[in-house]
């Protein structure tokens, strides 16, 4: 037993009749020592919470089933009714299938992310609406590329795998302020205290590396799948030159459409 599956068998303790599974990026590589470990546990009721175990900080997620493009990759620790390994048999062979599906989904929120952009040219929601679509089409180039896009190692993938967009217009000194601003929301608005707490814990630690594009894909993700359009809007401001905006927004546009024909191609060559 390895010492992360300790780790994990520890931060689940009193669960022995559910299966449990290592998800997400600790699945895949050695995690940062500020990256929380997720952990599933199913099947169970919804919900999640915070386990402490010297410095490592785990998350322990309940569901009812891990999310379907996790399971190739999830490391299983405990699997009392085999139902994790008859999952992973059943989708071992499928992760290229199950990220192009991540891809599709991502790229159609950014372009429509990019059309509302350019709609709003001349206000500072075209800021939002661009910087939105740029981190959506970051993730969704990786995922294009076959793997599962990881929000706080996204921009990392996108480099290593050659398929980062044009950077976005700005220098970022918005960064911090927008951080700030998604992690108060989760908190406050939402009263989603572990995600609250995920989010600023990576996202913290991105800005004090210097890693401000990451960190803003990051927020912009959480937006996207957490916040929303409406709520994000009426707390957040992008000071982004409008002429940047009016070149950007149509040249980011072109990229999805670019990767969303390469995810055609590849469904394409994969039903011959």
């Amino acid at each position: 037993m390895s010492a992360l599956e300790g780790l994990a068998r520890r931060a689940a303790h009193g669960h022995g009749g559910s299966s449990i599974a290592i998800i997400g990026c600790a699945s895949e590589e050695t995690p940062a020592e500020w990256c929380p470990i997720d952990v599933a546990v199913f099947p169970e009721d919804e919900g999640q919470e915070i386990w402490r175990g010297g410095k490592s900080i785990v998350r322990v997620i309940h569901t009812r089933a891990p999310p379907i493009e996790e399971v190739p990759s999830m490391l299983i620790v405990d699997d009392p009714s085999m139902e994790a390994a008859a999952l992973k048999v059943t989708w071992r062979n499928r992760a290229a299938e199950l990220a192009r599906g991540t891809a599709r989904r991502l790229i159609i929120d950014g372009a429509e992310s990019a059309a509302r952009g350019i709609e709003a040219l001349g206000t500072p929601a075209a800021g939002y609406y661009a910087m939105k679509s740029y981190a959506l089409t970051v993730a969704a180039a990786v995922a294009a590329a076959g793997r599962i896009p990881r929000p706080a190692h996204v921009v990392r993938q996108a480099r290593a795998l050659d398929v980062m967009p044009h950077a976005p217009p700005g220098e970022l000194s918005h960064v911090r302020r927008t951080v700030e601003t998604v992690r108060r929301i989760l908190y406050s608005e939402l009263d989603q205290e572990v995600e609250g707490y995920v989010f600023r814990r990576k996202a913290e630690a991105l800005v004090e590396s210097g890693l401000l594009l990451d960190a803003l894909v990051l927020a912009f993700h959480e937006i996207s799948r957490r916040i929303g359009d409406d709520l994000a809007l009426a707390h957040l401001r992008m000071d982004v030159d409008q002429e940047a905006l009016r070149k950007f927004l149509p040249r980011i546009a072109e990229e999805e459409s670019m990767i969303w024909r390469s995810i055609y191609a590849a469904d394409r060559s994969t039903d011959r």
